[in-house]
């Protein structure tokens, strides 16, 4: 099915206009009414007239939408800037991410189209970024390709159809969507990711360090950091290393979104761009919670590039071929080894010798720094010391 999302201004504002697309013609006042699938339109809450919260704003838009145009499923109401309304448009773009994300988890769509044709100053292209962060977490979190198609019409004229056009349209597998959501990270500062910069959350939940130290692991294939930084039951003491309760993470954010309040029309709170895309990151995160080095194989085929892909599963198939030597509790998988060509990799891994090279080198499953047991004929794998694995990311 195909999801439709369009961004309007002020429809009391919108006349009858003929629109084409494939060659059919559609007289309405809005030119989304040209397309099929489930129809959700972003409103600004600037249009409200009569509210003294953001709910109350919330429900006068609405009616005051359907009042004047028709054609659509949904209405959502975001946090716009504009008029009374200030604030950052970081809360704009936030509320349009997460609601977009939620609708995409609940129709499940092949198709997602965008109508920018109405949109405001910048609510468009900032719909547009935000749908399609939303979309690159949908992608891996149901490990499905999803076209994104962003569409505008002509030029208003009144005197002949207006055509609406394909503007953009691409394709996200879910090793698409990963690496969009850490190319976003990777490419900013890391103190932009800083909890009070982004959010009125805990300091303790975060730092902006965790936040660049899981991008850099999801997009290097280092999903054992990841599964073992957001363990929420450690059978292994992680000598200082802090574990992440992502759960708590992802709620502290949505409620820093969608919990909007101002004082004197400017919002409360710290919400940014930088909010959503964190957001985006431990959402993606969350799903690599694995335990056995099967579980391994099939993630890194399915979010690693070829290069990547390469070198992890060449490592994981030499941990595959030691597996009768593999006990039933944890042991050093440097020990587990024994010809003289694996002992000689050994010791260039030993404890002040273990680098970022070999770390990368080995696919993240350096020797000397993983720990390996049997359990049910599967085997399990985790890090020895997570401090030791930051030290080399960081």
């Amino acid at each position: 099915m195909s999801l439709v999302f369009a961004v309007i201004g002020d429809p009391g504002k919108y006349k009858d206009t003929e629109y084409s697309f494939n060659e059919k013609i559609v007289k309405s006042k809005t030119s989304f009414s040209v397309f099929q699938g489930k129809k959700v339109i972003f409103a600004g809450i600037s249009l409200c007239e009569n509210g003294s919260n953001f709910n109350d704003c919330v429900n006068d838009v609405k009616d005051y939408v359907k009042g004047k145009i028709d054609g659509f499923d949904e209405i959502i109401v975001a946090p716009n800037v504009m008029g009374k309304f200030k604030g950052d448009l970081g809360f704009y773009f936030s509320y349009v991410y997460l609601k977009t994300l939620e609708e995409l988890q609940k129709e499940n769509p092949k198709e997602v189209f965008l109508d920018s044709t109405h949109g405001i100053n910048y609510m468009s292209l900032l719909a547009k970024d935000a749908i399609m962060l939303a979309i690159s977490v949908y992608s891996v979190l149901k490990r499905t390709e999803v076209k994104f198609v962003v569409y505008n019409s002509d030029p208003y004229e009144s005197t002949k159809p207006l055509e609406v056009h394909e503007t953009n349209s691409v394709k996200i597998n879910p090793l698409a969507g990963l690496k969009y959501i850490t190319f976003l990270i990777l490419n900013k500062e890391e103190n932009r990711y800083k909890p009070d910069k982004i959010c009125s959350c805990n300091s303790s939940l975060f730092s902006h360090k965790d936040v660049h130290r899981l991008a850099l692991a999801l997009d290097g294939g280092l999903f054992l950091y990841v599964k073992q930084k957001l363990e929420q039951t450690n059978t292994q003491t992680e000598k200082g290393a802090r574990i992440l309760d992502v759960n708590n993470i992802l709620k502290a954010l949505e409620d820093e979104i969608t919990n909007v309040t101002w004082d004197s029309f400017k919002y409360k709170g710290n919400v940014k761009v930088e909010t959503a895309e964190a957001h985006a990151l431990f959402k993606v995160a969350s799903i690599f919670n694995f335990s056995s080095l099967e579980d391994l194989k099939n993630l890194v085929e399915k979010y690693c590039d070829e290069i990547t892909k390469t070198i992890v599963t060449q490592e994981i198939s030499e941990i595959e071929r030691s597996k009768n030597r593999i006990e039933d509790d944890w042991k050093e998988y440097a020990k587990i080894k024994e010809s003289k060509k694996e002992k000689s990799e050994e010791d260039e891994g030993k404890k002040g010798h273990f680098t970022r090279r070999i770390l990368y080198a080995h696919g993240g499953l350096p020797y000397d720094q993983i720990l390996l047991k049997k359990e049910n004929d599967k085997i399990l794998i985790r890090y020895k010391d997570l401090t030791e694995i930051e030290k080399q990311i960081d």
